[in-house]
């Protein structure tokens, strides 16, 4: 609730800032926390109200400021001591809730452009398809692996918005 709620408001004012230093912020943090992760793979953060309810602000206001709150929504729940089925089915609910309620309001507010619209039905159909492939893996896979692979993906995302923001 936390992420839609903050997603929703930050979606609004998405165009009047400049994101361009939180983009900055976003990236270390996830490099970072990516390289401490590997270094330090007891290191959890306790899941008690207060912080679900900040992480959840958190990621939803990055969500709607740069459309980009995977990695920190999974520096909350990665660092939580969920099951990998939990840890799946958690962060793809709030994907999904959260991008449904920031793309309304990009669409609502013109902040897509028309050629970007016809762009939402093929990324459902993968959505979807990624789901079912997803679940399919995951049990063959055990759940320290699941851990590293989610660390290894958020230190390459880090390093690739870097590399946007250089390139930019």
């Amino acid at each position: 609730i936390p992420s839609v709620i903050a997603a929703t408001i930050a979606a609004r004012i998405f165009g009047f800032l400049d994101v361009t230093p939180l983009a900055w912020g976003v990236s270390c943090f996830i490099i970072l926390f990516s390289i401490t992760s590997f270094v330090k793979p007891d290191l959890r953060v306790p899941m008690n109200n207060p912080l679900i309810f900040v992480g959840g602000l958190i990621s939803g206001s990055v969500s709607g400021l740069i459309g980009m709150a995977g990695g920190i929504r999974t520096v909350f729940l990665i660092s939580a001591d969920l099951k990998k089925e939990e840890y799946i089915a958690t962060t793809s609910a709030i994907a999904f809730i959260t991008d449904i309620a920031r793309v309304t309001i990009y669409l609502y507010s013109g902040s897509l452009a028309q050629t970007e619209l016809s762009l939402i039905p093929p990324f459902i159909i993968v959505s979807v398809l990624g789901v079912f492939l997803g679940r399919w893996l995951l049990h063959l896979l055990k759940e320290e692996l699941v851990r590293k692979s989610v660390l290894i993906a958020l230190l390459l995302i880090g390093i690739k918005m870097i590399y946007d923001l250089v390139s930019s």
